[in-house]
């Protein structure tokens, strides 16, 4: 998976090409994994118990968009490979959308694969797609599409109440303007409504396991690392990695955070760890525009070759010494008619 992106550029697809196939071919791997990631038997047993509920019950069980393609999956007989498949797509096409706007998409999908496509979008499945969808509303607000880029944050909360977080990048798009005002409140609404929706009736239980515990993840300073040095790089060379505005203060929205997340991952963890993952946008944005920060191929060269080896590193350390990668080798297809999906 790590090296398809290399190898398919030494053929002769174009960039967009090679997107599209890497779009199909990981959403495929995602989608039709078997017994693959740490959560795998209780997302099955979300799977099975659709047939004890009646759909609006169901629905209340975990996050509501997830349960809902749960429940069509089993009324259609899809399995849970169904279920990861669509989860898979979802995740993929943002990621995808994501990467394309970059000048170098294919070193943005390479950057994404270690971490964010393995691990989480073969172990975390309901967060996956919320970060899929965070990705899609980046994308959109790159392009000034203000409402679809609001209504992809809005339907990630769905798939994973953390997602709320993400809307602190909207105030990237914030002026001392009327209209900036309107939006402003706009978005203040609809965050508190979501808030009292999914996440208010489940704060006793974050705040008990993920804060007063102290839940630990292991690796968790690492990846708030692997956010804040790309972070670090942006703010200083910002003016030359964009002249789009709203990209800009977006992307300074997330590089700040990914700083500050580094102290808060020694503290708490697990509550960095999880919602740092939406601020991995900001290790595609970044590394995909420093390669071509520079003029000389020999520098080009060196970046390109540092950032696949540091890379590189983070798969096979994550591969060899991670305490749950165990849950995620070897990788095996499934397909959806194995007896019980189990």
């Amino acid at each position: 998976m790590y090296l398809l992106p290399v190898a398919l550029s030494f053929t002769i697809l174009s960039k967009r090409q090679i997107l599209a196939l890497l779009f199909i071919i990981y959403s495929l791997i995602i989608g039709l994994r078997h017994k693959v990631g740490a959560d795998w038997n209780d997302y099955l047993e979300y799977y099975r118990s659709a047939e004890l509920f009646d759909f609006l019950t169901y629905l209340t069980l975990n996050d509501p968009g997830y349960m809902f393609i749960n429940w069509i999956s089993y009324k259609i007989g899809g399995g849970i490979y169904l279920v990861n498949l669509i989860c898979g797509l979802i995740f993929m096409y943002g990621l995808t959308r994501f990467c394309k706007l970059q000048p170098n998409p294919i070193l943005a999908m390479l950057v994404l694969v270690p971490y964010v496509i393995i691990v989480v979008g073969m172990g975390y499945t309901r967060q996956s797609v919320a970060l899929g969808l965070v990705f899609l509303s980046l994308s959109f607000l790159f392009q000034n599409r203000v409402l679809p880029a609001v209504l992809s944050l809005v339907l990630s909360i769905f798939f994973h109440k953390t997602a709320i977080f993400t809307f602190i990048f909207l105030f990237g798009l914030m002026n001392i303007r009327t209209a900036g005002i309107l939006l402003i409140a706009v978005v203040s609404i609809i965050a508190i409504v979501l808030f009292n929706l999914f996440v208010l009736p489940h704060l006793e239980y974050f705040l008990h396991f993920y804060v007063i515990g102290k839940m630990h993840s292991e690796g968790g300073l690492i990846r708030a690392l692997m956010n804040a040095v790309p972070s670090i790089l942006f703010l200083i060379f910002r003016n030359r990695m964009s002249n789009n505005s709203v990209e800009t203060k977006v992307m300074n929205i997330i590089s700040i955070l990914s700083i500050i997340f580094v102290p808060l991952a020694y503290m708490y963890s697990t509550v960095a760890d999880r919602l740092g993952l939406y601020l991995t946008p900001i290790q595609a944005y970044v590394y995909s525009r420093l390669y071509f920060l520079f003029k000389y191929f020999h520098i080009k060269a060196m970046i390109f070759l540092w950032i696949f080896t540091l890379y590189l590193l983070v798969l096979l350390v994550w591969l060899n010494f991670g305490i749950r990668a165990v849950y995620w080798i070897p990788y095996k297809f499934g397909l959806p008619f194995m007896e019980g999906d189990s």
